[in-house]
């Protein structure tokens, strides 16, 4: 007889482990029981007609009796026949053929089959109502079939055997020692036994494990050092994070991080209905300091000054560069008379400042919330005008924006043309700048190159605005700068970080996703001056056949002017992989050709004259990586380290991907390498050794991007310091 094979054993052992659950559960009552269920059942139907025909006893209507049971026996098919019986013995009714189903013996005990209730006519006992039911269950052996519980057991047992069966053999056909053992074993074996099954030998394997301890060792110390590279990272990340919001000079905020920070606490003042207060500051006659003494010289007043301010500030006061030799100081949870002590310190302060061969003094402008102002960019206007006025008053003075003379006189900013009365609150009330920052970073995560681009636009359109815009208008400006090239978050990743130029068609694409930047911004923000100056960034000075119905010449938005002028030049002057930077005064050149035709020839020769003023710190840097490129090479390694610890190996493959079109882009070769070789190991399923290997080679070579900037930032940092303490 063949014996059982594996398969079939293991099936059967599982069904019947399930059958035994199964049963267990019917022991501890998890099952109803049908059989007492129906039995109760009947009983309830007899009691109910007992009932019943007591009122009908003591009436004696006995048809009426008769009718009622008649009803009920053709109603219910389990019942075989009634009657009704008088106390002497009688069968005054029946239903069916009673006298042969009724059996006399069940007239003491009820049961399933027989039921009998008593029928009273008031306090005396009328007579007996009999009902004979049909068998629950068929007699003899095929009657345990019709079990409930005894079905279902049936049931699960031989469909859970079937079930099994088919699984294992699919799953477990490893089992079968043919399918994984050489023929050559079992032959081999043969030759150590004769023919009467007499043992001659043993056949014994011996693995040398050395190799497969060596490896175990390796990989635990290959994610021990994954693992300290990765907090390494993170935390160098967070550095540069900080460093990005600092004006790299005077070590204050910048100008961004100002609005974000100013966002936060107006939100907050406006909730809890608290003070703040706004102060700005500008150097006197900076630019005869410039002029007499050398911009190296500017610098370290600046330098100075700033570290007066970060002196004199309350450590919750917020201290900004805000353009130039301008400055913003954000005093939460202070009244206009506390702003106005503090702006008189820093002056004082700023006073007593030592300088070889002249002096320094500068002019405050000072103003609170609680003054009027009903956004942030409102406030900062309010102390702007303020600080005016204190140069118009003989500067080296504080002045208060609720004790400025009526008739003042503002240094309004002024262009060849009047400028459009725009009102306030459609300016920038509807621009928060949280909401900017969340779509640069947006941006930044797709393509940093193009949001560092946007950001040194919009630092070159402001410096061309001071004096012609308010703040207001600037802040407008500077917002439409940084989100002009917004659409670009829709271009695919294989165009946007694409290190060549691009084909026909995949320029038609870009240029498709681009005209979405308007669309975007409108549906961000409700500001029209805003949308007005993106949606008009590419009109022609001069009209032509092409851009019938477009506004030319000065109908175009000043703030469009600027932005399409600043934008051209800092795209000119970058270094590109598929084209060399121009210098600037070839860029100075094609401006001044395409004046009067592409740009308005009044601005490109203010623009030149601003950036031929700016300080080299603040010039385009193309020769090295950038400090957002190499915080965004961090970030992107965060999200690598991630995968690898999930072994999501395609979020991992996707990620070296991603990595390595960055790097090609910004011509970083050792990285893009790496994460080639990365990608490559990942897509041909290479030992995890490996993999985790060339992971731990691609985050030292980003560590050693980021500590490059690091050093050169805490160098920055330590002559900034230095050159404090010599002036002092």
């Amino acid at each position: 007889m063949k014996s059982m094979s594996a398969t079939t054993r293991i099936a059967i052992c599982l069904s019947s482990l399930t059958v035994t659950v199964l049963l267990t559960g019917s022991m501890v009552g998890l099952f109803p029981e049908s059989r007492d269920e129906v039995i109760d059942g009947r009983g309830n139907l007899c009691e109910a007609v007992a009932v019943n025909f007591s009122i009908l006893a003591q009436r004696g209507e006995l048809k009426a009796m008769e009718t009622s049971l008649q009803v009920i026996a053709n109603r219910n098919e389990d019942i075989l026949s009634i009657g009704v019986r008088r106390e002497s013995g009688d069968l005054l009714i029946r239903v069916g053929d009673h006298e042969q189903q009724w059996e006399t013996e069940s007239d003491t005990n009820s049961n399933e089959t027989q039921m009998f209730v008593p029928v009273s006519a008031g306090n005396k006992r009328w007579g007996t109502v009999e009902f004979c039911f049909r068998p629950i269950t068929a007699p003899g052996f095929w009657g345990i079939f019709q079990t409930p519980l005894i079905s279902l057991t049936l049931f699960t047992g031989g469909a859970g055997y079937l079930i099994f069966l088919i699984y294992l053999r699919k799953v477990l056909k490893q089992l079968n020692p043919s399918n994984v053992v050489p023929n050559r074993v079992p032959a081999l074996l043969d030759t150590f036994t004769d023919e009467t099954g007499i043992s001659h030998g043993a056949l014994a394997r011996l693995d040398d494990v050395t190799d497969l301890k060596k490896k175990e060792a390796e990989l635990k110390l290959t994610i021990e050092s994954l693992r300290e590279s990765s907090d390494e990272i993170s935390k160098q990340n967070r550095e540069l994070e900080q460093l990005a919001t600092r004006d790299p000079m005077t070590a204050c905020f910048n100008r961004r991080a100002f609005y974000a920070k100013f966002d936060s606490i107006w939100n907050a003042a406006n909730r809890y209905d608290q003070e703040a207060s706004c102060i700005m500051v500008d150097v006197d006659h900076f630019k005869s300091i410039n002029d007499n003494h050398g911009h190296s010289v500017g610098d370290e007043v600046l330098i100075k000054i700033a570290t007066v301010l970060r002196g004199t500030a309350r450590e919750s006061d917020i201290v900004c560069r805000y353009g130039g030799e301008e400055f913003a100081i954000l005093l939460p949870h202070t009244s206009i008379d506390d702003a106005q002590i503090a702006a008189e310190r820093i002056r004082v302060a700023i006073e007593e400042c030592s300088f070889p061969g002249f002096s320094v003094t500068a002019s405050l402008g000072v103003s609170a919330r609680g003054l009027g102002a009903t956004d942030p960019q409102q406030l900062l206007d309010q102390a702007d005008k303020c600080l005016y006025v204190a140069k118009r008053a003989g500067r080296n003075q504080v002045v208060r924006w609720d004790k400025a003379a009526d008739n003042a006189e503002y240094d309004q900013p002024t262009e060849s043309e009047p400028c459009e009365d725009t009102d306030a609150d459609d300016r920038s009330s509807s621009i928060p700048f949280e909401a900017v920052a969340a779509l640069i970073s947006t941006l930044a995560y797709r393509d940093q190159e193009t949001a560092e681009h946007s950001r040194r636009v919009a630092d070159l359109c402001v410096a061309t605005a001071e004096g012609l815009m308010s703040l207001t208008d600037c802040y407008v400006l500077e917002t439409a700068a940084l989100l002009h090239d917004i659409g670009k978050i829709g271009v695919p990743d294989s165009i946007l970080l694409k290190p060549g130029q691009l084909s026909p068609d995949e320029r038609k694409i870009m240029h498709t996703h681009l005209r979405n930047g308007p669309e975007i911004i409108r549906a961000s923000f409700q500001s029209k001056p805003l949308s007005e100056i993106v949606e008009n960034r590419e009109a022609q000075f001069q009209e032509s056949v092409s851009d019938a119905g477009q506004s030319t010449g000065r109908e175009i938005p000043l703030g469009a002017r600027i932005l399409a002028i600043a934008d051209a030049f800092d795209s000119m002057v970058s270094q590109q992989v598929y084209r060399e930077a121009r210098s600037k005064s070839k860029a100075f050149a094609e401006l001044r050709r395409c004046a009067g035709k592409q740009f308005d020839p009044a601005l490109i020769e203010r623009f030149i004259q601003v950036v031929e003023l700016r300080s080299p710190e603040s010039e385009v840097k193309t020769n090295a990586v950038s400090k957002q490129t190499a915080l965004q090479i961090g970030l992107q390694i965060e999200r690598l380290v991630a995968a690898l610890d999930n072994q999501d190996l395609s979020q991992l493959q996707r990620m070296a991907g991603r990595l390595k079109r960055v790097a090609e882009k910004h011509q970083i070769e050792s990285i893009a390498q790496k994460s080639l070789q990365l990608e490559e190991a990942v897509h041909s399923k290479g030992e995890l050794l490996d993999v985790l290997c060339t992971a731990g080679e691609l985050i030292d070579l980003c560590r050693e991007t980021q500590s490059i900037w690091l050093s050169k930032e805490d160098s920055v940092n330590i002559a900034n310091d230095e050159a404090a303490l010599v002036g002092n």
